[in-house]
């Protein structure tokens, strides 16, 4: 739809092109949709902002913020992450999503026996 300030992506029109969300939200809706877009599908109707998880769509995280679902995606990527036995901790950068970096292996001692 041209002319109209909406966004088209895919024939639907996005959050994005609204004229009730504020810059700050469409801002952090591009945000958090950028870090988490292969975990996590999120929308906001300006009051309740939602994180839908791609592998399980039961999953649906809801917050009154984009600050509080940040959280709350950490809190529930990492539980996630723990299910699967895979240990190994979380790096937050600036420019960019955060990363995960495996536990290395325990050292294996040799015991020849003698």
């Amino acid at each position: 739809m041209r002319g109209t300030g909406q966004e088209q992506q895919g024939g639907a029109v996005t959050e994005l092109g609204r004229n009730d969300l504020s810059s700050e939200d469409k801002e952090q809706l591009i945000r958090l949709r950028w870090l988490w877009e292969k975990s996590y599908d999120i929308s906001t109707d300006g009051e309740t902002w939602t994180a839908t998880r791609q592998d399980d769509p039961d999953v649906v995280l809801t917050a009154s913020s984009s600050q509080a679902l940040w959280l709350a995606i950490k809190v529930d990527n990492a539980k996630r992450k723990a299910e699967t036995g895979r240990g190994g901790y979380w790096i937050e950068t600036c420019s960019g999503p955060p990363y995960f970096v495996a536990t290395p292996p325990r050292p294996r001692s040799r015991d020849s026996g003698a």
